[in-house]
């Protein structure tokens, strides 16, 4: 019954793990369609802020490219920052950062200001959002392949936002004019902070200890065991090793004492044999009998001295 019990309760955490990364997957879905959604429609609102301002069209487009170029060279910040800090914290300061340049935006009175409110401030907040959710993502679901798709997918609420935001800009300018546009559009970005929310860190898994059958005895691993030495045996440990190479010495130095004695006694023999030649020459057959003798009496001997 215990093994049961334990065997659901796994199979209910591996089933709330799998809902809860869909609801990451759809959450950070939502914050691209609606954040970096609308950073890819400003242009829609180039003729309106001329017509609000009485502006340039220089000037209009500053405010797309600074929004645009913000956007994306703040990322390396917030990377950072996300490193540091979590994922949560420094996408609540982006979805707030997001609505604050939104209500800003709709009471300014001059093109200078909306480069400030617009541009600085929304692409600010923006960074971390799209930085966020990806890196969020990624870290819900495992596996090349599986991963790949998703993010494929997460990729396409851009182009959806994108796509949508035209349409509703235009409509809201028909029924609530300029300032109508961005109080709404700051509203809606508010729901960021829900969808954040759902972005809990992952922890990983902490594999302490890891049992494997040795013997019939389980041995932890993945632990460090620190042993101590102490002076006396590092002491004794070193007086074993010069003993060794004391007792290796010696040995190759006789080795190499027989070898000169042998050598040594080869050459004596050969010298020896020689003067018993050169002492034993006589002329006739009674001196090549000496000789013949005197050879065999000096080979025997050298053979004894060889071996002995």
């Amino acid at each position: 019954m215990n093994g049961q019990n334990n065997s659901n309760k796994r199979t209910e955490i591996q089933n709330g793990d799998s809902i809860h990364r869909w609801l990451v997957f759809m959450s950070s879905y939502l914050v691209l369609v609606i954040n970096i959604g609308f950073a890819y429609s400003v242009g829609s609102l180039f003729v309106i802020i001329i017509r609000r301002f009485n502006t340039t069209r220089a000037e209009a487009a500053t405010i797309q490219s600074t929004l645009g170029g913000v956007w994306l060279c703040s990322g390396i910040f917030f990377g950072a920052l996300i490193h540091k800090t979590s994922v949560r914290a420094v996408s609540l300061c982006g979805s707030l950062m997001v609505f604050v340049g939104f209500v800003s935006s709709a009471f300014v009175t001059s093109p200078s200001v909306l480069i400030v409110t617009l541009g600085v401030v929304v692409g600010l907040g923006m960074s971390p959002l799209l930085i966020s959710s990806v890196s969020v993502t990624a870290k819900h679901f495992d596996g090349h392949g599986q991963l790949l798709v998703i993010l494929s997918v997460l990729s396409t609420g851009s182009a959806t936002g994108g796509s949508i935001y035209p349409f509703i800009i235009s409509w809201l300018d028909d029924l609530y004019g300029y300032p109508g546009i961005f109080l709404i559009c700051g509203a809606v970005s508010l729901n960021t902070f829900a969808l954040v929310i759902l972005w809990e860190p992952v922890e990983q898994p902490n594999f302490k200890t890891k049992q494997t059958a040795t013997t019939g005895h389980h041995k932890e691993i993945n632990r460090i065991n620190v042993s101590v030495v102490t002076v006396p045996d590092i002491r004794v440990a070193y007086d074993n090793s010069r003993f060794k190479i004391d007792d290796i010495a010696s040995d190759r130095a006789d080795d190499q004492t027989r070898t000169e004695t042998k050598s040594n006694a080869d050459v004596n023999g050969t010298m020896q044999t020689v003067d018993c030649l050169n002492n034993n020459v006589l002329t006739g057959p009674k001196s090549t009998d000496l000789t013949l003798r005197s050879s065999i009496h000096c080979l025997f001997r050298n053979i004894l001295i060889a071996y002995h």
